[in-house]
């Protein structure tokens, strides 16, 4: 199931930039950038290993990314990985 949300999720990041994403603080280099986390993250995860806390809020506040669909998506994948560590 995690490795179909975040497919999903880089489905939505290597799209074209929508007026929705552009409100809630995305840009194209900003979406290429976490395109980029998304690609690594989904190499890791289907290799097995052991991912480790995933401070991607951090990262997506120092773009300007702070609301929307694709914003909570990203993030909901992120609080999933980092509640196997609590």
């Amino acid at each position: 199931m995690l490795v179909q949300k975040i497919e999903a999720v880089m489905s939505n990041l290597e799209a074209p930039l929508t007026v929705e994403e552009a409100a809630g603080g995305w840009t194209d280099e900003s979406k290429k950038a976490t395109s980029k986390f998304f690609r690594d993250l989904l190499t890791e995860v289907k290799s097995g290993k052991e991912i480790p806390y995933v401070g991607l809020v951090r990262g997506l506040d120092a773009w300007g990314v702070e609301r929307g669909a694709l914003y909570e998506k990203t993030m909901e994948i992120a609080r999933e990985l980092n509640a196997r560590h609590e």
